[in-house]
């Protein structure tokens, strides 16, 4: 991801703490110029207009295995199933529109995973992972702005609002 031709690094480095990290992805989301906002309640990160919750691990704790029991914030809980609560209640909570896909994130800010939920919010599970563990690196940089900056439709709008006009266009135009 470049910025006026300027790399934005993370700068993570080995043992920094949860709240290092969390600091460190915030500055990454200013960057990028993602809306966010830290619910230390229920989550650590929401980035606002995109659906995305980020669940942040000190450097070390997360391991290679999000499943993991033990690591989350609730004993005998994993790292995903702890994103996996906050989705769940963010969808049940904001219910702004059932229309709308969730992105669920488990980070110690050098390797990602990116699960999406789908847009039917009876489903408790994801239908894919984006991302399984992936490192960040200068090419893989670009994929993970396009996530964290991913435009969620409004309420409502197609997918190409300008059809909505297309009948109105073709009357005018044929003098109707």
């Amino acid at each position: 991801m470049s910025r006026d031709g300027e790399l934005i690094y993370l700068d993570i480095t080995g043992h920094m703490s949860e709240d290092d990290v969390r600091d460190r992805i915030c500055a990454y989301l200013r960057e990028l110029g993602v809306k966010y906002r830290l619910n230390h309640a229920m989550n650590d990160i929401r980035c606002e207009d995109s659906y995305v919750i980020i669940e942040t691990k000190s450097v070390g704790r997360l391991g290679s295995d999000p499943y993991r029991k033990g690591r989350g914030s609730r004993p005998g809980e994993s790292p995903y199933g702890q994103v996996r609560r906050y989705v769940l209640e963010a969808r049940q909570t904001d219910r702004l529109d059932e229309n709308v896909e969730w992105l669920g994130i488990v980070t110690d800010g050098i390797r990602w995973w990116v699960w999406k939920w789908p847009k039917d919010y009876a489903a408790l599970e994801p239908d894919c992972a984006l991302w399984c563990g992936k490192r960040l690196t200068e090419s893989s940089q670009m994929e993970l702005s396009r996530i964290l900056r991913r435009s969620v439709g409004k309420i409502g709008l197609p997918d190409k609002p300008e059809t909505a006009f297309d009948q109105h266009f073709q009357c005018m135009s044929s003098g109707s």
